[in-house]
C-alpha cells in the first residue's frame, strides 16, 4: 500500500483517500488498472455453441410448460461452467427466472438429495445465505438475484437485478475485475429509457457508444463511497463529462450540450440527464467547439476538479500511481 502512496504526488493526500473508514480498498485495486491504461476495452463475440444454449433456454422460458423447469434446470447443469460444483445453484437459477420457488425446491429434494440435506443442515445451523433463494419463499432482494444471474454471462444473458428482465447480448468484455456487455437487441435498453446501465463492477449498454459513459459510474462505484457520489445529477455530471474527455463523438456532443442548455438555461425540474447535459454545456460555452484538444482540455479540468472537491485528488491523481506502475513495468 505504501508503494502505491509513493507513486502519487500527494503521498500524504493518497494514503487519507485510501484510508477512509469504510472504503474497499480490495474493490478499487483489483479494477482501477483498467483506468489506468486508458479505458481501452476489446469486445469479444459470444461462441456459437454458446448462442445456441441461449436460444434452447429462452424458448424453455416462453413455452412454460410443466415439465420445462426441469429442462431449464437440466440446459444449466450442463451448459454453465460456474455452476458446475454447487449442484443447487441451477435450481436456483431456474427458480428466479420462472418464479417457481418452491417447485425447484421439492426437484432439488427429488433429484438431488445430498445437495438438498446438506442446505437443509447449513439452515438448521443458522447459515441462511448458504440456504440461499430455495428456502426463502418470500421475496427475493435485488443483491441475491444479481448473484444469482450473473452466472448467466457464460451464455449470453444480462438479466437486470431489479426487474429480472433478461437481455441476451452478444458481444462482451471482461478487464481487470470489470464486465461489460453489448446488448443484442438496442431497443430493449432504449425502451427502458436510458442507453446504458451500470452496478458495481459492471456495466450493459446499448451500444460502443455509450461504453465511456457507463464506465465513469463504474469509476464512481469503486473509488468512491455513499454520500460522496452526491446525488443522480451528480453522478450523470461526471459521466457525461467523461464522454468529452474518452469518446471520440466528443465534437458533435458538446455541441449538442451547449445547445441544449441554450435552449434550458434557468429550467428547474429536469430529469437527471438533461440536467446534467445542461450544466455542461453552460461550463463549455467558452470553448472551440472546431477545436477537439480544447474540448478534451476543458473537460478535463472540470472532471478533474468535480472529483477533487469531494475526494481531495483529482481523477487523474487517484488514477497516478498505477499508470507509473505500468510505466514501471514496461521498462
Amino acid at each position: 500500500m505504501l508503494g502505491i502512496c509513493n507513486g502519487s504526488e500527494d503521498s500524504a493526500t493518497y494514503a487519507r483517500y485510501l484510508g477512509r473508514p469504510g472504503f474497499d480498498i480490495e474493490s478499487f485495486l483489483n479494477s482501477v488498472e483498467l483506468f489506468a491504461r486508458g479505458r481501452d476495452v476489446n469486445f469479444s463475440e459470444l461462441p456459437e455453441d454458446k448462442k445456441v444454449v441461449r436460444k434452447k433456454l429462452l424458448k424453455e422460458l416462453r413455452r412454460d410448460s410443466a415439465s420445462s423447469l426441469k429442462d431449464i434446470i437440466r440446459l444449466l447443469k450442463k451448459n454453465l461452467s460456474s455452476v458446475q460444483d454447487k449442484p443447487a445453484e441451477p435450481y436456483e437459477i431456474a427458480a428466479v427466472l420462472t418464479g417457481k420457488i418452491e417447485e425447484a425446491r421439492v426437484l432439488l429434494s427429488e433429484e438431488e438429495p445430498s445437495a438438498y440435506l446438506e442446505l437443509m443442515n447449513q439452515k438448521s445451523a443458522g447459515d441462511t445465505d448458504a440456504a440461499g433463494v430455495l428456502f426463502s419463499l418470500s421475496d427475493i432482494d435485488s443483491t441475491k438475484r444479481w448473484g444469482i444471474l450473473r452466472s448467466l454471462s457464460d451464455i449470453g444473458i444480462y438479466v437486470d437485478p431489479e426487474s429480472v428482465d433478461i437481455i441476451p447480448f452478444d458481444q462482451s468484455f471482461r478487464s481487470e475485475g470489470i464486465e461489460g456487455f453489448i446488448a443484442k437487441d438496442r431497443k430493449m435498453l432504449l425502451r427502458k429509457g436510458f442507453e446504458g446501465i451500470s452496478s458495481d463492477n459492471e456495466l450493459l449498454v446499448a451500444s460502443r457508444s455509450a461504453v465511456q459513459h457507463e464506465l465513469q459510474h463504474v469509476f464512481d462505484n469503486i473509488a468512491m463511497m455513499g454520500s460522496e457520489k452526491g446525488n443522480e445529477v451528480d453522478g450523470e455530471f461526471r459521466a457525461y463529462v467523461s464522454e468529452l474527455v474518452f469518446s471520440d463523438e466528443r465534437m458533435q456532443l458538446c455541441k449538442e450540450w451547449v445547445k441544449i442548455s441554450d435552449k434550458n438555461a434557468g429550467k428547474s425540474g429536469l430529469e437527471a440527464h438533461e440536467a446534467a447535459q445542461v450544466l455542461i454545456g453552460e461550463l463549455m460555452k467558452g470553448i472551440d467547439l472546431k477545436s477537439e484538444n480544447d474540448i478534451v482540455e476543458e473537460a478535463r479540468r472540470i472532471m478533474d476538479e468535480a472529483y477533487r472537491k469531494i475526494v481531495g485528488l483529482t481523477y487523474g491523481q487517484i488514477i497516478e500511481p498505477f499508470v507509473m506502475l505500468m510505466k514501471e513495468e514496461e521498462k
